[in-house]
């Protein structure tokens, strides 16, 4: 942050001669800058993806060939705002949650949706990640906009076991068809969930079954057969305003598809 560096001359008398000698100080002052530890977590991270993503052929067993119905369907399966680092406790709000109550719901969630949908023939899987995913967005514990929230740990470990979690699901959907992650950038993590999104790219990279986007945009469109689906948080608009928006933001698509809906998380 800063320093202090200074030279100055002391003398004295030795056997009947006057004798100067220099002397010098140097301070600094040093803070801890946040990155370092980023640095740290990235290394980690890299050398992990690296040690993982070789060349995988596609584990599903299509559901094409065993389904009950006919026809290809597309599976979206949507968790929205679980708030993974969230911290309450029951005798102060009635219910407990945290890290891995988090995990637990969003797994069991995950398996609840792929169970009641076993009859269907399933062509590709949907899957949105973001929509306040994770409680916060910085080292700071605060949302994007920066609103100071209570959490259950620090966000290096909060940001790595909704990695692992996320991994581990992706995997589960690879079973079934190959698989569209979608980024939607909530109000509590848009840049947390910006970060999550190309650390999944990464780890999937040789995968030619899973396709990540995570395009910068707060809307991603995502059009399947003649049904164009617009996956927003919905902290930035009102839904009444998203026809109009959608039409204006992607007229091409909103011509050529018969059958329109937005999908939001937030309320």
């Amino acid at each position: 942050e800063r320093s202090l560096l200074n030279k100055w001359e002391v003398g004295g008398m030795v056997d009947g001669v006057i004798l100067t000698e220099p002397l010098y100080q140097v301070k600094v002052w040093l803070k801890r800058h946040p990155l370092a530890l980023m640095h740290v977590v990235k290394d980690a991270l890299i050398a992990e993806m690296k040690a993982y993503a070789p060349p995988r052929p596609p584990s599903h067993l299509s559901r094409l060939a065993v389904g009950r119905s006919t026809g290809c369907n597309l599976l979206e399966l949507a968790i929205p705002d679980i708030h993974f680092g969230k911290y309450a406790w029951k005798e102060e709000c009635g219910e407990n949650y945290d890290v891995d109550i988090a995990e637990t719901r969003f797994l069991t969630a995950l398996e609840d949706l792929l169970a009641k949908t076993a009859g269907y023939s399933v062509e590709r899987i949907l899957f949105p990640i973001g929509n306040d995913l994770l409680h916060t967005d910085n080292l700071e514990n605060t949302t994007t906009g920066g609103t100071q929230m209570r959490t259950d740990s620090r966000h290096h470990r909060t940001f790595r076991r909704t990695r692992q979690m996320l991994v581990k699901a992706l995997e589960r959907c690879r079973t079934v068809a190959p698989t569209d992650v979608v980024v939607v950038p909530g109000n509590h993590d848009r840049m947390a969930a910006f970060y999550m999104g190309d650390a999944l790219d990464c780890w999937f990279a040789k995968c030619d079954d899973v396709n990540v986007d995570n395009s910068a945009a707060l809307r991603k469109h995502y059009v399947y057969g003649q049904n164009l689906l617009t996956l927003t948080h919905g902290s930035e608009e009102k839904p009444a305003d998203l026809p109009a928006i959608v039409a204006s933001e992607v007229p091409n698509l909103w011509g050529k598809t018969t059958f329109r809906e937005a999908h939001l998380g937030h309320l």
